[in-house]
């Protein structure tokens, strides 16, 4: 991954270029609705005084997990969190701390929150500086990727979960990886970007974790794409290659990185992931040749892995999707420019800046049907995810671990006040204000 300060900055040229129109934009809250509700899993947010909290899904069992984040203070001390993830094999958090000390020098550090106990120190620097937390499937380590203070290539490190220390596993830039499901030991890694612009840079490696840390070299060409992942068993990995020719196409190969079959040919940078459980993959063709995503969203069904079947939608001009835990259907999140009814004039000639929401759907993975939920002004916070939002998903989750309702971080009120908002899958009720914050993610279970 790249360091996210550039996200931003990416994705609203991203959605400028890819907006279509739309009338309205309306997030009510339904707090009666919360009394009623089976509650499922815990949402972790990152609080506006910069405090990471937990919270349900009707707005109870709030916990301050951290208290000491101070704004900039008259000596120039400070303190504030970020990057709240949750473990898949428990609730265990994990949670990034960054100071500033009266002298101005900054240090990071990574904590762990188990309910019930003190938060752990798994890694201190005042050199190094983590921007991404992915667990392995076991719980029992965190890798994240870091930078140090001279600039240099990304650091992929890999600390315990018991708090005694962390190592280097591997370097490069950009860094995109995604763990074994089953093996915790594994890891495919997609380093330096794409062969045709960064030959003898780019590649694809297998890296194995623990005493025996070691790395080996696929012989594929990676092409452009960010993130690789692992089918929910392990039998397989998907990734965008070059052949001979130089054409670029996904690829389903075995955990050793031998390939099995080709599943689609794809045209410009490209976005996928494979369901939490079941056949599915789902990916974006990007139709931009800019930071981030912007295309058609279909589906794989890999039912039958050796003779793939593709599913289209009428989804188009997709930012980002997010799997459900069952795997029968995605989030899916597409820009759209509120009152703009001169669709002749570019964007950047109109007298006053356009208002660029986003807007929720639905996208079953067996039919290919679509289904609009809401529209919101999305968080910086949020914002910042999108570009990288297939690495992310490896590491995190919107939807509640039932699967009926889905996390936004979203602008709460006309001051730009951002807020955590929960939405039913359903799109059959309002989205419901829960509390002011930045970014949240759903806990897995």
């Amino acid at each position: 991954m790249r360091s996210p300060k550039t996200g931003m900055f990416a994705i609203i040229t991203l959605l400028l270029l890819g907006a279509c129109s739309a009338e309205g934009l309306d997030i009510p809250s339904s707090p009666l609705l919360a009394t009623f509700e089976r509650k499922s899993g815990l949402i972790a947010y990152i609080g506006l005084d910069g405090n990471i909290y937990t919270i349900n899904q009707s707005g109870g069992e709030q916990t301050a997990i951290t208290e000491d984040a101070t704004p900039q203070s008259e000596t120039g001390t400070s303190r504030f969190y970020n990057f709240p993830t949750w473990s898949q094999a428990d609730r265990t958090l994990a949670f990034l701390a960054i100071s500033v000390d009266e002298s101005g020098d900054v240090s990071a550090e990574i904590l762990s929150h188990t309910e019930g106990q003190e938060n752990e120190i798994l890694f201190q620097s005042s050199n190094d500086f983590p921007f991404y937390l992915y667990w392995s499937p076991d719980g029992n380590h965190l890798s994240f990727l870091s930078r140090d203070l001279s600039g240099g290539a990304l650091a992929l490190q890999i600390a315990s979960a018991e708090g005694s220390g962390s190592t280097i596993l591997d370097t490069g830039t950009p860094y995109y990886w995604a763990w074994s499901p089953t093996d915790s030991s594994k890891i495919i890694a997609h380093v330096g970007g794409t062969a045709s612009l960064n030959p003898g840079g780019a590649k694809l490696s297998l890296l194995t974790v623990g005493s025996n840390a070691r790395e080996r070299g696929l012989n594929s060409l990676p092409s452009a794409f960010q993130a690789p992942v692992y089918s929910p068993q392990g039998e397989y990995v998907v990734f965008a290659a070059e052949d001979q020719s130089g054409r670029s196409r996904l690829v389903l190969a075995s955990p050793d990185g031998i390939i099995r079959t080709f599943i689609t040919d794809v045209d410009g940078p490209v976005a996928f992931d494979w369901a939490p459980q079941g056949d599915f993959m789902a990916y974006i063709q990007s139709t931009r040749a800019v930071s981030g995503f912007l295309g058609k969203l279909n589906f794989v069904d890999l039912s039958n892995p050796l003779n793939p079947l593709i599913i289209e939608t009428d989804a188009d001009n997709v930012i980002a999707f997010f799997w459900s835990p069952d795997g029968e259907q995605v989030a899916y999140f597409v820009p759209a420019i509120l009152g703009d009814s001169n669709q002749d004039e570019p964007v950047s000639s109109q007298s006053q800046d356009p208002v660029i929401f986003l807007v929720l759907y639905t996208a079953n993975a067996r039919d290919g049907s679509t289904k609009q939920i809401t529209s919101f002004l999305p968080s910086e916070g949020f914002l910042n995810i999108l570009p990288f939002f297939d690495q992310y998903q490896r590491s995190a989750t919107i939807w509640s671990p039932d699967g009926n309702y889905i996390v936004l971080s979203a602008l709460a009120d006309d001051q730009g006040t951002p807020g955590i908002f929960v939405v039913p899958s359903s799109g059959s009720l309002d989205p419901r204000f829960l509390v002011e914050g930045a970014l949240a993610f759903w806990s897995y279970e």
